[in-house]
C-alpha cells in the first residue's frame, strides 16, 4: 500500500528546512501546493500549506451546508 503510515514516515523523513523555516518535502516545484503533499509527505511548506487549509475550509463549508 503506497500511502501506509510506514510509507509516509518514510518520505516525512526526508524533509528539509527551506529558507522560510518550514518543513519542505524534496519534490519537485510543481507538486507543491497539493493537499496531496501536505499528506503524504508532511510538507508544511508555505504553498502546501496554504491547499490543506483551502481544503479544510471547502470541507467544513460543504459539510454544513454552507457551499451550492
Amino acid at each position: 500500500m503506497p500511502n501506509s503510515r510506514e510509507a509516509v514516515k518514510r518520505r516525512a523523513a526526508l524533509r528539509y528546512i527551506d529558507k522560510n523555516g518550514c518543513l519542505k518535502a524534496p519534490l519537485p516545484e510543481e507538486d507543491h501546493g497539493k493537499r496531496g503533499t501536505y499528506d503524504n509527505h508532511k510538507c508544511r511548506c508555505i504553498p502546501c500549506s496554504i491547499a490543506n487549509t483551502e481544503h479544510s475550509t471547502e470541507h467544513r463549508d460543504r459539510v454544513a451546508g454552507i457551499m451550492p
